[in-house]
């Protein structure tokens, strides 16, 4: 009887135990994060820390290729999904999807000093309309990739690493020349001088225009005649036209992301890339680079790009709470180290930039410094509009008409007529 009584308190407690796991398991809140498949590993370390600190909260990352990640927000938001909760929004797309309310404030969630954990370019690029919407993950820089060897072989002054002693567009074009070559005059080029990793893209383009002072859009954002149809705009467009065809230094119909492997194959003396591509060069034993500042017109001012992912909360999640402790966790002090020291991106976030300093001091890493030095000093983000994707597709294309021959007041002339129509009905 009393054997009885044991065995019957044993499969009770044993019950017991089940349920309360049951109960355990269905009170943990999954939320769902979709994003752009490149850095999924580099967040599941995130994730990994955040989940053994928050046992309550399950974090499944959905990643997909960056055109198809956009065209799935847009599929998900435009239908008010509750799938999403967390998503990546690209820095000059937070009006956009402002406007569209696809995203929710994150003002409630950040205080004023967690907010001022991120420096002003992000925080200025994460909000709308006076308010935060998506919080700052990374930011970006461009600078020079230098083949050292090139440059010795054909007797070419190497650029300084040294921002105050930068080259103007009129050295690189210089120096290009002499770097293009037809090694074995069979009428074909053979080494390219110059090449952009994003050929006609704005990210790439806005600098030569900015160097200029020119400006993308008007103030409020709705507006590009008077803006890219003026000197600097034109001046900026005739100059990238001539590199491909008055100099010749640069390759015609070679497409975005394509040259950093024709950089890589020794055969392109300088690339304008970012520091994205730093393990990808390192991984070519033989090739000797160095990374110098970005150029800028001797009657302008140095201008680099600026502006990378943001992370946002999805307005129609059903589980907002739990994925603000995420966007935090990911984007503030803890998180973002983590995330830093595996993607190895430039961070937006003021403790992740001095821990990167630090330790770039204390290895003598002169990119990273440099880096570093180009995003407190000279960038610049991409104009603020609700109809930035559309402005963005209009400028590519325009550009690549410029490129391929096109009179360059006539196309931005055109281009900017066709932004002003589109964006009017942002103002509706």
């Amino acid at each position: 009887m009393k054997r009885g009584m044991i065995e019957i308190i044993l499969i009770v407690s044993l019950i017991m135990m089940l349920f309360a796991g049951a109960v355990a398991a269905e009170q943990k809140t999954t939320i769902v994060f979709l994003t752009y498949q490149n850095i999924v590993k580099n967040l599941e370390k995130v994730v990994e820390e955040f989940e053994s600190t928050h046992p309550n909260i399950v974090v499944k990352i959905n990643g997909y290729p960056f055109e198809q990640m956009f065209e799935v927000i847009e599929t998900k938001m435009q239908v008010n999904s509750d799938e999403i909760d967390i998503l990546n929004v690209d820095a000059p797309l937070v009006a956009n999807y402002s406007i569209k309310d696809y995203l929710e404030p994150l003002d409630k969630y950040f205080n004023s000093e967690e907010k001022g954990e991120f420096v002003d370019a992000a925080l200025n690029g994460g909000s709308f309309d006076g308010k935060f919407m998506a919080a700052p993950l990374n930011s970006s820089s461009v600078g020079m990739y230098i083949n050292v060897d090139l440059f010795k072989k054909y007797g070419v002054e190497i650029p300084s690493k040294d921002p105050a002693k930068r080259w103007t567009w009129k050295k690189v074009v210089d120096a290009a020349q002499k770097l293009t070559v037809d090694t074995n005059n069979d009428g074909q080029t053979d080494i390219w001088g110059l090449a952009f990793d994003q050929f006609s893209r704005p990210y790439q383009m806005l600098p030569l225009a900015q160097s200029l002072g020119g400006s993308g859009v008007s103030p409020d954002g709705f507006k590009s005649t008077g803006y890219i149809t003026e000197e600097p705009w034109i001046q900026a467009a005739q100059f990238y036209q001539d590199l491909f065809n008055k100099y010749k230094i640069s390759p015609l119909g070679m497409g975005p992301f394509q040259s950093p492997e024709l950089f890589k194959a020794g055969k392109l003396a300088i690339i304008l890339t970012g520091p994205w591509h730093i393990g990808n060069f390192n991984s070519v034993s033989n090739l000797n680079w160095i990374y110098a500042p970005h150029p800028y017109f001797e009657e302008g001012e140095p201008v680099t790009p600026t502006g990378s992912w943001h992370i946002g909360i999805s307005k129609y999640s059903k589980h907002k709470e739990a994925a603000a402790e995420f966007v935090k966790f990911l984007t503030l002090k803890e998180g973002n180290l983590i995330y830093y020291k595996h993607d190895r991106n430039l961070s937006a976030n003021k403790h992740t930039l001095a821990y990167a300093k630090q330790e770039a001091e204390e290895i003598g890493d002169d990119t990273v410094l440099l880096v570093l030095f180009e995003s407190e000093n000279t960038a610049k983000i991409r104009p603020k509009t609700p109809g930035y994707l559309e402005w963005e597709k209009i400028i590519t294309r325009a550009f690549e008409d410029i490129r391929n021959g096109g009179n360059p007041e006539d196309v931005l002339k055109e281009a900017a007529q066709e932004i002003d129509r589109v964006l009017e009905k942002y103002t509706q």
